[in-house]
Order: structure tokens, then C-alpha cells, then sequence
């Protein structure tokens, strides 16, 4: 049974009058907040935000996506039972069970959900899959560029197509997503390719061992020239080159393909890019694509063709995805960070409340919102009581 104290109670109570006083004392000193990282969705940033979502799956699902909402939480080994989630698991929050005795986890992401839908409770449906889904996911920390915890996500995942429908899928998603960004306003995005795996397979055919591999791979991730050169040894000059190469697709293309050790690991799965490029331009002039062959941040689990999304005037990407695996089946998927989108995107708030009179007909109210008006009555004050 709980105790409740009384206000007449504390004067009897060095202890309690104490904890009270302390405890208004740090109320009044230090205002209600969230922890950092986490906000509060506000008139008018609330609607404005439903509204962005809501357009971003309307779109998805003309493009044949459908829909699903997975848990908030999850037992920490299913969703992290994938061997590169393990990052992923790191950023997340991760809390005991008191009913079960097991491990916890916040989703981090949301697409390590659909990974695992995808394996059991959708495993017998016909592929390919074609899956969206909207909600909010929860970090550990923030980055620089994107300091929030509480993520707002929107994207779509395409699982279980062929090996060789990579180009077909590649654009499919794309087109769905870039359709998605100009139906919303931001059509001028800028599409930035990675090549996640270039790299480790590179090194690796330069005979370096694990240690030395993961060393130069930080160093690469860092941007840091000085440790690259002095890593690197008789390599340093390509990874230079690579860096210095990032760019327009076309001069990062080319690049790539006319340096002696590089060319040869650009295995089939990568090289459909000029003409998924060329596809792409063709459909969505106003974007601009990149190739940046060097950068991995952020793309664990990802194992081919991979690209971030960015758009003028918003800080950071606005979006990711890329090609991975789940088991033997070839997935492709993007993501959306609804809450950077909400600075660009020329979606309105709703205008005004008109107010009726308090004794206005129903059939008024009904009227003006049948017309698409927000309609409420108002409330008579005090003052207006009286004068009445």
C-alpha cells in the first residue's frame, strides 16, 4: 500500500521536511527537460511531421510496398542475432526483463526488424518481399552531425529477388525513394554512393593481416592522411588517390577503374553502376549523384552498392540504405530521417482554428470542417459572463 504525505505532515519530519524542500528547491532551480538527444514534437511540428510520413508511405505503397509496424522492443539476441548488427547493438538501449529474466533491447533501427520478420514470420510468403514501415528508434548516443537519439525513421526494404536482379532492384528502391523526397518537396537531393566493401577486399588482397587491415580501416574512416601514408606503406599512394577521387560519379568511376590494383576487385555486383547511374539522371535530372569510394561509416552490415542521401540547406544525411543479406536471400533497402527531413520539405502546417460562438448550430461546425476547416467552438471567459 502506498504512503502519501501530506503537505500538515512535514513539519514532523526533519527528514521529509528536508527531502521536500530539497526537492522544490531543485524544481524551481532547474525547469522540467528531456535528456539530450530527445525532443518533443510541438504544434505545428507535430502535424507537419504526421503529414511528411504520411505522404512518404502513400508513395511507398503506389510503388507496390506494404506496410508493417514491428515491436518497439525486442529480446536483445533475436534482433542482434545477425553477426554484423554488432554495432548496431552497441548503440543500443538495452534493459532487463522483469517477467522473462532476459535481455532487452530498443530498437536502434528499424530494418533490423524487418531482417528478422523477413526470416520467420514472413519467411514462407513469395519473393520478393516488399516491405515499408514508418516509426521511432532510440540510440545510445548521437553523432556530430546527427546528435539526436529519438529517430524518426521511414523507409522501405526489397527482399529476396535474384542475384543478377541487382540493377533492377537497385533502381526500384531508388526510384521509390526519390519519387517519395519530390513528392514532399526536395527533389534537388544529392545521392552520394559507397562501396562499403572495396576497401576490406582490397586490403586484404594486399596481403595485410587482420590488425593492420583493421588499423588502416580506422584510419581511412578517420580521414586521417597521416596515419593512412605511414600504414599504407608501398599502398599508400592508391588509398590516396581513392580519397582525392571522390566526386561526380563519372571522374569517381573513372578513377576506380583505371588504377591497376583497384580495378580488378570491382566485382559484377558493383560495376552495373554506370548504367543504374545513367538510368537514374535520366529520371530525376534535378539529382545529384556521387561516388565516394572510400566511405564505410555507418554501413556495417551492408555488402554492396550503398548510398547516403542529402539535400541543400539540411545538416547531415537525410537518408541511407544499400544491398545486404539475410541468410542467403539479397535484400535492398533505404532509409529516411523524418526529423532532418522536416527542415526542407515545403509540407505546410494546417492553417488557423476558426472559432464559432458557443450557441452556433451544430450544423455550422459540421459545415466548415466538411469543407476542410478546423472548427471549434470558444469558450465564453468570466468577464463575458458577467457583461452578459
Amino acid at each position: 500500500m502506498p504512503v502519501i504525505f501530506r503537505a500538515e505532515d512535514t513539519s514532523s519530519s526533519p527528514f521529509i521536511s528536508n527531502s521536500v524542500e530539497a526537492m522544490s528547491s531543485l524544481l524551481s532551480a532547474a525547469p522540467l527537460s528531456l535528456p539530450p538527444g530527445f525532443h518533443d514534437a510541438l504544434p505545428p511540428q507535430a502535424e507537419r511531421e504526421e503529414e511528411v510520413i504520411a505522404r512518404l508511405m502513400a508513395l511507398f505503397h503506389q510503388h507496390g510496398y506494404d506496410r508493417v509496424r514491428p515491436s518497439l522492443v525486442e529480446y536483445e539476441r533475436s534482433l542482434f542475432a545477425a553477426p554484423d548488427s554488432e554495432a548496431l547493438r552497441r548503440r543500443s538501449l538495452r534493459i532487463s526483463d522483469p517477467q522473462s529474466g532476459r535481455m532487452l533491447a530498443v530498437r536502434p533501427d528499424i530494418t533490423l526488424q524487418l531482417r528478422r520478420l523477413a526470416s520467420t514470420r514472413l519467411a514462407s510468403q513469395p519473393r520478393p518481399l516488399r516491405l515499408s514501415y514508418a516509426g521511432q528508434a532510440l540510440r545510445l548516443t548521437g553523432s556530430a552531425l546527427r546528435p539526436a537519439r529519438q529517430i524518426s525513421q521511414a523507409g522501405l526494404e526489397l527482399i529476396g529477388w535474384p542475384a543478377t536482379a541487382a540493377p533492377q532492384a537497385s533502381f526500384e528502391v531508388l526510384d521509390a525513394v526519390l519519387a517519395a523526397l519530390d513528392a514532399i518537396g526536395l527533389a534537388r537531393v544529392t545521392l552520394d554512393w559507397v562501396l562499403p566493401t572495396l576497401m576490406p577486399r582490397f586490403l586484404a588482397a594486399a596481403g595485410l593481416d587482420r590488425e593492420q587491415r583493421d588499423a588502416l580501416l580506422t584510419a581511412l574512416d578517420g580521414k586521417d592522411t597521416v596515419q593512412i601514408t605511414a600504414l599504407a606503406g608501398p599502398h599508400a599512394e592508391a588509398l590516396q588517390a581513392l580519397r582525392r577521387a571522390a566526386g561526380p560519379w563519372r571522374d569517381a568511376w573513372s578513377a576506380l577503374q583505371q588504377h591497376a590494383a583497384i580495378a580488378p576487385l570491382l566485382t559484377p555486383e558493383l560495376t552495373y553502376l554506370p548504367a543504374l547511374a545513367e538510368r537514374l539522371e535520366e529520371r530525376w535530372p534535378e539529382a545529384q549523384l556521387m561516388l565516394d569510394p572510400l566511405e564505410r561509416r555507418g554501413f556495417q552490415y551492408q555488402t554492396g552498392l550503398s548510398f547516403s542521401l542529402f539535400a541543400p540547406g539540411l545538416r547531415g544525411e537525410i537518408g541511407r540504405g544499400g544491398h545486404y543479406r539475410i541468410g542467403e536471400e539479397w535484400a535492398v533497402g533505404a532509409s529516411l530521417y523524418v526529423d532532418s527531413i522536416l527542415h526542407g520539405t515545403t509540407v505546410q502546417e494546417e492553417g488557423s482554428v476558426r472559432l464559432f460562438d458557443p450557441d452556433a448550430p451544430q450544423h455550422e461546425l459540421d459545415a466548415a470542417r466538411a469543407g476542410g476547416e478546423r472548427a471549434a467552438r470558444r469558450f465564453i471567459t468570466p468577464t463575458e459572463n458577467e457583461t452578459g
